[in-house]
Protein backbone atom coordinates (compact mmCIF):
# COMPACT_ATOMS: atom_id res chain seq x y z
CA UNK A 1 0.00 0.00 0.00
CA UNK A 2 0.94 3.32 -0.36
CA UNK A 3 -0.01 6.96 1.45
CA UNK A 4 -0.82 9.82 -0.93
CA UNK A 5 0.01 13.25 0.45
CA UNK A 6 -2.78 14.96 -1.31
CA UNK A 7 -5.70 13.45 -0.40
CA UNK A 8 -3.74 11.82 2.81
CA UNK A 9 -5.22 8.52 2.49
CA UNK A 10 -3.79 4.94 2.07
CA UNK A 11 -4.22 3.07 -1.44
CA UNK A 12 -3.56 -0.46 -2.28
CA UNK A 13 -2.81 0.75 -6.30
CA UNK A 14 -1.73 4.39 -6.55
CA UNK A 15 -3.21 6.34 -9.14
CA UNK A 16 -5.19 9.64 -9.35
CA UNK A 17 -8.61 8.41 -9.27
CA UNK A 18 -7.54 5.07 -6.81
CA UNK A 19 -6.46 8.29 -4.25
CA UNK A 20 -9.44 10.92 -5.10
CA UNK A 21 -12.08 8.14 -4.72
CA UNK A 22 -10.55 7.03 -1.37
CA UNK A 23 -10.23 10.50 0.17
CA UNK A 24 -14.08 10.92 -1.03
CA UNK A 25 -14.76 7.75 1.65
CA UNK A 26 -12.86 8.82 4.31
CA UNK A 27 -14.52 12.53 4.01
CA UNK A 28 -17.65 10.77 3.96
CA UNK A 29 -16.53 8.58 7.13
CA UNK A 30 -16.00 12.23 8.75
CA UNK A 31 -19.08 13.69 7.21
CA UNK A 32 -21.27 11.13 9.03
CA UNK A 33 -19.34 11.42 12.58
CA UNK A 34 -19.90 15.40 12.12
CA UNK A 35 -23.48 14.55 11.31
CA UNK A 36 -23.37 16.92 8.21
CA UNK A 37 -25.19 14.30 6.23
CA UNK A 38 -25.49 10.78 5.32
CA UNK A 39 -24.71 11.05 1.84
CA UNK A 40 -22.22 12.74 -0.19
CA UNK A 41 -20.82 12.46 -3.95
CA UNK A 42 -17.84 14.43 -5.39
CA UNK A 43 -17.02 15.31 -8.59
CA UNK A 44 -13.56 14.79 -9.67
CA UNK A 45 -13.19 17.36 -12.04
CA UNK A 46 -14.81 20.24 -9.97
CA UNK A 47 -14.21 19.43 -6.26
CA UNK A 48 -17.93 20.38 -5.77
CA UNK A 49 -19.66 18.57 -2.93
CA UNK A 50 -23.48 18.45 -2.62
CA UNK A 51 -26.02 15.98 -1.73
CA UNK A 52 -27.52 12.97 -3.62
CA UNK A 53 -30.46 10.97 -1.16
CA UNK A 54 -33.51 12.94 -0.08
CA UNK A 55 -35.31 11.68 3.28
CA UNK A 56 -36.68 8.42 3.23
CA UNK A 57 -40.60 8.47 3.10
CA UNK A 58 -42.98 5.80 2.96
CA UNK A 59 -45.95 6.64 0.22
CA UNK A 60 -45.54 7.47 -3.27
CA UNK A 61 -42.62 8.78 -4.91
CA UNK A 62 -42.86 12.64 -5.68
CA UNK A 63 -42.17 13.58 -9.28
CA UNK A 64 -39.19 14.51 -11.04
CA UNK A 65 -38.16 18.24 -11.43
CA UNK A 66 -37.96 19.06 -15.81
CA UNK A 67 -34.99 18.74 -17.19
CA UNK A 68 -33.81 22.40 -18.66
CA UNK A 69 -33.89 23.78 -22.19
CA UNK A 70 -29.98 22.89 -22.09
CA UNK A 71 -30.57 19.42 -20.86
CA UNK A 72 -33.09 19.15 -23.37
CA UNK A 73 -30.60 20.39 -26.23
CA UNK A 74 -27.52 18.03 -24.79
CA UNK A 75 -30.15 14.66 -24.96
CA UNK A 76 -31.24 15.76 -28.34
CA UNK A 77 -28.21 16.29 -29.69
CA UNK A 78 -25.71 13.77 -27.59
CA UNK A 79 -26.11 11.16 -30.50
CA UNK A 80 -24.80 12.39 -33.08
CA UNK A 81 -21.76 13.83 -32.02
CA UNK A 82 -18.18 11.62 -32.89
CA UNK A 83 -18.78 8.16 -30.63
CA UNK A 84 -14.58 8.99 -30.37
CA UNK A 85 -15.06 11.63 -27.89
CA UNK A 86 -14.76 11.64 -24.19
CA UNK A 87 -17.67 12.74 -22.31
CA UNK A 88 -16.02 16.07 -21.52
CA UNK A 89 -15.24 16.47 -25.00
CA UNK A 90 -19.10 15.76 -25.65
CA UNK A 91 -20.09 18.66 -23.10
CA UNK A 92 -17.71 21.53 -24.25
CA UNK A 93 -18.77 20.42 -27.68
CA UNK A 94 -22.79 21.07 -27.19
CA UNK A 95 -21.93 24.08 -24.57
CA UNK A 96 -20.32 25.72 -27.45
CA UNK A 97 -23.30 24.51 -29.93
CA UNK A 98 -25.91 25.73 -27.57
CA UNK A 99 -23.77 29.38 -27.46
CA UNK A 100 -24.26 29.51 -31.19
CA UNK A 101 -27.54 27.99 -31.56
CA UNK A 102 -30.05 30.28 -33.46
CA UNK A 103 -33.19 32.04 -30.86
CA UNK A 104 -35.69 30.70 -33.25
CA UNK A 105 -34.37 27.28 -31.79
CA UNK A 106 -33.67 28.24 -28.70
CA UNK A 107 -37.57 29.00 -28.12
CA UNK A 108 -37.98 25.36 -29.80
CA UNK A 109 -36.39 23.99 -26.39
CA UNK A 110 -37.83 26.63 -24.23
CA UNK A 111 -41.46 25.43 -25.65
CA UNK A 112 -40.71 22.15 -24.92
CA UNK A 113 -39.27 22.92 -21.36
CA UNK A 114 -42.60 24.99 -20.64
CA UNK A 115 -44.90 22.31 -21.73
CA UNK A 116 -42.86 19.62 -19.09
CA UNK A 117 -43.26 22.83 -16.37
CA UNK A 118 -46.57 22.46 -16.91
CA UNK A 119 -47.48 18.76 -16.86
CA UNK A 120 -44.51 18.32 -13.48
CA UNK A 121 -46.74 21.39 -11.69
CA UNK A 122 -50.02 19.22 -11.92
CA UNK A 123 -48.22 15.70 -11.37
CA UNK A 124 -46.81 17.93 -8.04
CA UNK A 125 -49.73 18.91 -7.27
CA UNK A 126 -52.04 15.60 -7.67
CA UNK A 127 -49.21 14.64 -5.37
CA UNK A 128 -49.27 16.84 -2.71
CA UNK A 129 -53.64 15.66 -2.69
CA UNK A 130 -52.47 12.12 -2.24
CA UNK A 131 -50.44 12.14 0.29
CA UNK A 132 -53.35 13.33 2.50
CA UNK A 133 -52.94 13.49 6.30
CA UNK A 134 -49.18 12.88 5.54
CA UNK A 135 -48.80 16.07 3.66
CA UNK A 136 -47.76 17.84 6.65
CA UNK A 137 -44.72 15.16 7.22
CA UNK A 138 -43.47 15.08 4.17
CA UNK A 139 -43.07 19.02 3.87
CA UNK A 140 -41.36 18.82 7.29
CA UNK A 141 -38.93 16.30 5.83
CA UNK A 142 -38.37 18.10 2.67
CA UNK A 143 -37.83 21.65 4.39
CA UNK A 144 -35.38 20.32 7.07
CA UNK A 145 -33.53 17.84 4.38
CA UNK A 146 -33.01 21.65 2.38
CA UNK A 147 -31.95 23.49 5.55
CA UNK A 148 -29.26 20.37 6.32
CA UNK A 149 -27.68 21.08 2.58
CA UNK A 150 -27.47 25.03 2.81
CA UNK A 151 -25.28 24.41 5.82
CA UNK A 152 -23.32 22.07 4.59
CA UNK A 153 -22.60 24.01 1.21
CA UNK A 154 -21.88 26.74 3.34
CA UNK A 155 -19.62 24.39 5.56
CA UNK A 156 -17.88 23.67 2.56
CA UNK A 157 -17.78 27.21 1.13
CA UNK A 158 -16.38 28.62 4.84
CA UNK A 159 -13.64 25.62 4.53
CA UNK A 160 -12.55 27.26 0.95
CA UNK A 161 -12.37 30.89 2.12
CA UNK A 162 -10.21 29.71 5.24
CA UNK A 163 -12.50 29.68 7.76
CA UNK A 164 -12.02 27.24 10.40
CA UNK A 165 -14.62 25.56 13.12
CA UNK A 166 -14.87 27.51 16.55
CA UNK A 167 -16.17 23.67 18.31
CA UNK A 168 -12.72 22.58 19.34
CA UNK A 169 -12.87 20.85 22.59
CA UNK A 170 -10.31 18.83 24.62
CA UNK A 171 -11.15 15.17 23.08
CA UNK A 172 -11.15 15.99 19.46
CA UNK A 173 -7.43 17.78 20.38
CA UNK A 174 -6.47 14.92 21.67
CA UNK A 175 -7.35 13.09 19.01
CA UNK A 176 -5.34 15.48 16.75
CA UNK A 177 -2.74 15.16 18.57
CA UNK A 178 -2.05 11.74 18.94
CA UNK A 179 -4.21 9.86 15.90
CA UNK A 180 -1.47 10.04 13.49
CA UNK A 181 0.87 8.03 15.91
CA UNK A 182 -1.34 5.58 17.00
CA UNK A 183 -2.87 5.01 13.10
CA UNK A 184 0.88 4.39 12.09
CA UNK A 185 1.48 2.11 14.95
CA UNK A 186 -1.28 -0.02 13.89
CA UNK A 187 0.26 -0.26 10.49
CA UNK A 188 -1.86 2.87 8.44
CA UNK A 189 -4.89 1.92 6.26
CA UNK A 190 -8.42 3.22 6.48
CA UNK A 191 -9.42 -0.08 7.93
CA UNK A 192 -7.78 0.49 10.88
CA UNK A 193 -9.04 3.47 11.79
CA UNK A 194 -12.36 2.70 13.77
CA UNK A 195 -9.84 0.44 16.11
CA UNK A 196 -7.37 3.70 16.76
CA UNK A 197 -10.77 5.60 17.21
CA UNK A 198 -12.05 3.15 19.61
CA UNK A 199 -8.14 2.87 21.48
CA UNK A 200 -7.89 6.89 21.82
CA UNK A 201 -11.30 7.32 23.00
CA UNK A 202 -10.56 5.08 25.82
CA UNK A 203 -7.33 6.20 26.21
CA UNK A 204 -8.93 9.69 27.03
CA UNK A 205 -11.09 7.90 29.62
CA UNK A 206 -8.20 6.88 31.66
CA UNK A 207 -6.69 10.54 31.94
CA UNK A 208 -6.60 12.04 35.07
CA UNK A 209 -8.70 15.60 35.37
CA UNK A 210 -5.94 17.97 35.37
CA UNK A 211 -4.74 16.40 31.96
CA UNK A 212 -7.83 16.88 30.53
CA UNK A 213 -8.43 20.21 31.84
CA UNK A 214 -5.00 20.99 29.95
CA UNK A 215 -6.60 19.82 26.88
CA UNK A 216 -9.91 21.74 27.26
CA UNK A 217 -7.78 24.80 28.03
CA UNK A 218 -5.75 24.22 24.82
CA UNK A 219 -9.06 24.24 22.81
CA UNK A 220 -10.69 27.33 24.39
CA UNK A 221 -7.06 29.30 23.20
CA UNK A 222 -7.10 27.53 19.68
CA UNK A 223 -11.40 28.50 19.29
CA UNK A 224 -10.54 32.03 20.60
CA UNK A 225 -7.23 32.56 18.10
CA UNK A 226 -9.79 30.68 14.91
CA UNK A 227 -12.66 33.01 15.77
CA UNK A 228 -10.22 36.38 15.71
CA UNK A 229 -8.71 34.67 12.17
CA UNK A 230 -11.87 34.23 10.82
CA UNK A 231 -13.28 37.82 11.93
CA UNK A 232 -10.44 38.65 9.75
CA UNK A 233 -10.64 36.62 7.09
CA UNK A 234 -14.36 38.02 6.78
CA UNK A 235 -13.89 41.30 6.86
CA UNK A 236 -11.48 40.80 3.82
CA UNK A 237 -14.04 38.97 1.76
CA UNK A 238 -16.39 41.48 2.60
CA UNK A 239 -14.37 44.18 1.19
CA UNK A 240 -12.90 42.58 -1.60
CA UNK A 241 -16.96 41.68 -2.28
CA UNK A 242 -18.09 45.37 -2.55
CA UNK A 243 -14.65 46.23 -4.46
CA UNK A 244 -15.90 44.03 -6.83
CA UNK A 245 -19.58 45.33 -6.75
CA UNK A 246 -18.32 49.20 -6.80
CA UNK A 247 -16.72 48.41 -10.10
CA UNK A 248 -19.57 46.33 -11.76
CA UNK A 249 -21.43 49.18 -10.84
CA UNK A 250 -19.08 51.97 -12.59
CA UNK A 251 -18.92 49.60 -15.72
CA UNK A 252 -22.64 49.62 -15.77
CA UNK A 253 -22.80 53.31 -14.91
CA UNK A 254 -19.98 54.02 -17.81
CA UNK A 255 -21.86 51.79 -20.14
CA UNK A 256 -25.75 53.53 -19.80
CA UNK A 257 -23.51 56.95 -20.38
CA UNK A 258 -22.15 56.13 -23.39
CA UNK A 259 -25.49 54.56 -25.01
CA UNK A 260 -27.42 57.74 -23.49
CA UNK A 261 -24.65 59.87 -25.61
CA UNK A 262 -24.80 57.75 -28.24
CA UNK A 263 -28.60 58.16 -28.61
CA UNK A 264 -28.19 62.00 -28.24
CA UNK A 265 -25.39 62.30 -31.34
CA UNK A 266 -28.13 60.26 -33.49
CA UNK A 267 -30.81 62.55 -32.56
CA UNK A 268 -28.66 65.70 -33.38
CA UNK A 269 -27.56 64.17 -36.49
CA UNK A 270 -31.15 63.56 -37.88
CA UNK A 271 -32.70 66.90 -36.59
CA UNK A 272 -29.52 68.61 -38.71
CA UNK A 273 -30.51 66.28 -41.41
CA UNK A 274 -34.33 67.04 -41.19
CA UNK A 275 -33.41 71.20 -41.21
CA UNK A 276 -30.64 70.30 -44.00
CA UNK A 277 -33.32 69.40 -46.05
CA UNK A 278 -36.20 71.81 -44.97
CA UNK A 279 -33.98 74.72 -46.22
Amino acid sequence: MQYCLRHRVWVRDYSRTACAMAGLLALRASMRLLGLGEALTCSLSTSSFSFVKRPVFEGPMPPKRPASEFAIFVKTNMAALPAELNIREKMQKLGHMWKSCPITEKENYREQYMNLKTEYEQKLEQFMVDLGPKKEEYVAQLTAYKHKKQDFRKAVGDKRKGIQGTNMNGYTLYLKDNFAASLDAHGGGRENVPIVMKELAGRWKELDENTKLGYKARASLVNSERKAKNEMLVEKTVKVESASKEKVGDKKTDTKKAAVSKKTKEASAKKAAVAKDTK
